[in-house]
């Protein structure tokens, strides 16, 4: 008996249909699949994005003020720190910006308990001056130093030398030097009495004196005031030089300090 045949038309329609919607059903689940994986990637990637963008903001932005206090907390300090007449009332009060902040702020009565004890020659041919500067090596600590002598060039032309003393309003060196401008014995005599007679002190007060000490003549006299200081004008050659040593005056005759330094000056060019 021949065999049939089989035709497409023979498959029931019902199981066309079936292979037909498992067909699209499939289509459909993958392509959406592909569509919410492809979503997630852009959103990762976008999220990545957002989150380096805002790093870049955060370096760029200014640190805040509480940022700034950790910072100077953490700073390194860098000793031994030298002491000069402009920033050792800011170490000890603090004030004066962060950089005068210290841990250990120092103490003038401990650094400089020890009288002088050695000497080193200070000569400024500019100034045509040269003497000998009281002091000692063991003045300061591991933290805290300081130079034999300073120059104040602003203003004024000033030496300033000794060991740190309290003083009206904080602490300065013992002794300054002021360079002043060359006036003669009698010149300076006049000025003292106009001075006291300014001050109220004429009449009340012994008249300017002049005085010599190792060849050097000095002019010296009394001012009532702040410690009631005594002037005292050693005339050089190119310049006057009034001293003082602080923080309590005295006549020259009363200060053996005072009269050792000026033994030792000789005047330069």
């Amino acid at each position: 008996m021949p065999k049939k045949k089989f035709k497409p038309s023979m498959i029931p329609i019902y199981i066309i249909s079936a292979i037909a919607i498992i067909t699209v059903t499939f289509l459909i689940v993958g392509g959406a699949y592909l569509w919410h994986y492809s979503l997630i990637t852009k959103i990762d990637t976008l999220e990545q994005n957002q989150t380096a963008l805002k790093r870049k903001i955060e370096k760029m932005q200014p640190k805040t003020t509480e940022d700034a206090v950790v910072e100077t907390d953490e700073k390194e300090i860098e000793y031994p720190i030298m002491l000069t007449r402009k920033n050792i009332n800011k170490y000890i009060s603090g004030y004066g910006g962060s950089e005068y902040e210290v841990p250990n702020p120092p103490d003038p009565k401990k650094l400089f308990k020890e009288t002088a004890n050695t000497i080193v020659r200070y000569s400024n041919t500019k100034w045509g001056i040269e003497f000998e500067v009281p002091f000692n090596e063991n003045w300061g600590d591991d933290q805290y130093q300081i130079e034999p002598f300073e120059e104040s060039k602003d203003g004024e032309k000033v030496i300033l030398f000794g060991k740190f003393v309290a003083q009206e309003g904080g602490y300065g060196r013992e002794f300054i030097i002021y360079v002043k401008p060359y006036k003669s014995v009698d010149e300076l005599i006049e000025d003292a009495k106009i001075e006291q007679g300014q001050s109220g002190d004429e009449g009340s007060l012994s008249p300017p004196v002049k005085k010599t000490i190792n060849s050097h003549q000095i002019v010296e006299y009394l001012i009532h005031g702040l410690n009631d200081p005594y002037y005292k004008y050693i005339i050089g050659e190119k310049y006057n030089y009034m001293i003082l040593h602080l923080p309590q005056e005295m006549s020259v005759d009363e200060d053996p300090d005072i009269r050792k330094i000026i033994k030792s000056i000789k005047f330069i060019k």
